[in-house]
């Protein structure tokens, strides 16, 4: 079998992978490395791979990505599709003091309101008992299409506030701030309404189109999260 790929690198004798290497299905990663390797070490499944401080080893990194969601650093949790998580450790247990980060996605075809998710149809960004979350979100609404109004009509606003779960009840803290960040003249009747969802426990958007016009929703959404 012909070589596909072969490279010096300093500390590691000859780097030689053959397809068969590749394709084999092995798990077995050591004979990536020559004699001038440590070899390497166990990896874990979902975490991705690093390079040890000498360059001599591979190691697990402090980052996951479970196919579903992606965690960075240590001490925090994965609840909600598709989110992104940070945390650097935690204060008695894990994901009781992260960020995570997530998409809300849809469309309307008419002025019903909508209510948006995280996978497009179903998966809300929930929020667990006993814990706090400020949050933004992001929403954009653009037209593609429809039998009134004009394709690329645009409309953005920024959603900030606060919302907590204590003892499975959820609701919003004080009021909200609707940022107005643009609206073409066509989208004035476009809205969107962001609040406690109880009954799911979840942060639950909105969106409000108008009658005639096929327009996209994404609503992206920042958390700051503390729990107990």
């Amino acid at each position: 079998m012909s070589h596909i790929h072969s490279k010096k690198y300093e500390n590691f004798e000859s780097i030689s992978l053959s397809a068969d290497t590749i394709f084999s299905g092995s798990t077995d990663l050591s004979d990536l490395f020559g004699s001038g390797g440590s070899g390497i070490a166990n990896l874990t499944q979902n975490f991705i791979p690093k390079a040890n401080s000498s360059g001599d080893n591979i190691l697990d990194s402090r980052i996951i990505d479970n196919g579903t969601q992606i965690g960075i650093g240590t001490g925090y949790t994965l609840s909600r599709d598709g989110e992104i998580v940070t945390a650097n450790g935690n204060i008695s247990s894990d994901g009781d003091a992260q960020d995570s980060q997530a998409i809300f996605r849809g469309q309307t075809t008419d002025a019903t309101q909508t209510e948006i998710f995280l996978d497009g149809s179903s998966a809300r960004a929930t929020i667990g008992t006993n814990r706090l979350v400020g949050f933004e979100v992001f929403v954009t609404g653009l037209q593609t299409g429809g039998g009134a109004g004009t394709a690329g009509d645009s409309w953005i606003h920024i959603i900030n506030g606060a919302i907590k779960n204590i003892g499975g009840t959820t609701s919003l803290i004080g009021s909200l701030i609707d940022t107005l960040i643009a609206e073409d003249s066509g989208t004035n009747s476009w809205s969107v309404s962001v609040d406690a969802d109880n009954t799911n426990n979840s942060i639950r958007v909105r969106v409000t189109g108008e009658a005639s016009k096929n327009i996209n929703w994404k609503a992206s959404i920042r958390m700051k999260e503390i729990a107990y």
